[in-house]
């Protein structure tokens, strides 16, 4: 069975989901590296469009927000009730 080349679509795809999950860990350097990369890759007006999406999604993500985001949740739901024993 052959493997089939990756399409551009894909490549856009994996290295933008990549560049989101080294910024979601906070390492901005490796998130640039992938976008950079994709840049390489722009041949045409639709390259550059996928190019845009993926600095915007990339440039929203926010780690530190995310982190209180969710433990303002925590601290507002308070700790687990527990039963008396049985």
């Amino acid at each position: 069975m052959e493997r089939e080349d990756l399409h551009i679509q894909e490549v856009f795809a994996l290295y933008g989901t990549l560049a989101m999950f080294q910024m979601a860990k906070g390492d901005k350097k490796a998130a640039a590296a992938f976008r950079k990369s994709l840049e390489s890759l722009v041949e045409d007006e639709e390259d550059e469009r996928r190019v845009d999406q993926v600095k915007r999604l990339v440039d929203s993500v926010d780690p530190i927000g995310r982190f209180k985001a969710v433990l303002k949740a925590a601290v507002k739901s308070g700790p687990p009730s527990h039963r008396r024993g049985s």
